[in-house]
């Protein structure tokens, strides 16, 4: 039985987020994608693989029951992400450690895949978005498949997605990928992690 929390009940605003617990689910997150991006940018072929290797990389933010955005977040190598950091690489082809594996060797590196929220949430989309992060972040710092040190990587595919990973204390690698500059978030020990977020106020978006 999972020890992570149910987040159903966790709401900011007009806000909730949750995990995607069925493929019913996760069909309608890639339909959010689908609507953000070019029709099956993100294959679902992958975005199933994932899921299947480890439950919890997908968390969406809801308005009421509709799904408005999504963020995908995986347990991966440090050799894998480093090629994809550096643009020699897809995305696509990393491979999600299984929760199996990780319940064996908990994870030290983990990689955000997306970040988004539907256009038609623009005026409110900084709110939902931070909202978003700031839970995935509190969830996952206390993850048991997380271990520490750990470093939190991804890629901005928006100006949006940009500006809050540096608001969230993201530093830039410098790269700028075909989808987006590359960014870092590293930690000590879940206190640094937890210190270094409630230095740019990340608890005002938590329950």
């Amino acid at each position: 039985m999972s020890s992570w929390p149910d987040t159903s009940g966790l709401g900011w605003d007009r806000f909730r987020v949750a995990f995607v617990k069925t493929e019913a689910d996760l069909r309608a997150m890639h339909a959010v994608d689908d609507a953000f991006y070019d029709p099956d940018f993100f294959d679902y072929e992958l975005k199933l693989r994932w899921w299947q290797a480890y439950r919890y990389c997908f968390l969406v933010v809801l308005d009421g029951e509709k799904i408005v955005g999504n963020l995908s977040i995986h347990p991966v190598q440090d050799h894998d992400i480093a090629e994809v950091l550096a643009d020699r690489r897809e995305t696509r082809d990393l491979q999600s450690l299984t929760l199996e594996e990780l319940q064996a060797t908990p994870c030290r590196r983990w990689h955000i895949s997306n970040l988004l929220i539907l256009d038609e949430y623009r005026g409110a989309h900084l709110q939902a978005l931070a909202f978003l992060l700031a839970q995935a972040l509190n969830l996952y710092a206390e993850s048991p498949y997380l271990t520490y040190p750990v470093t939190i990587s991804g890629r901005a595919y928006s100006l949006a997605s940009q500006r809050l990973m540096e608001r969230f204390g993201f530093e830039s690698l410098g790269v700028e990928t075909q989808y987006g500059p590359a960014f870092v978030l590293q930690a000590a020990d879940k206190n640094s992690l937890f210190a270094k977020l409630a230095r740019v106020g990340v608890d005002r978006w938590l329950g």
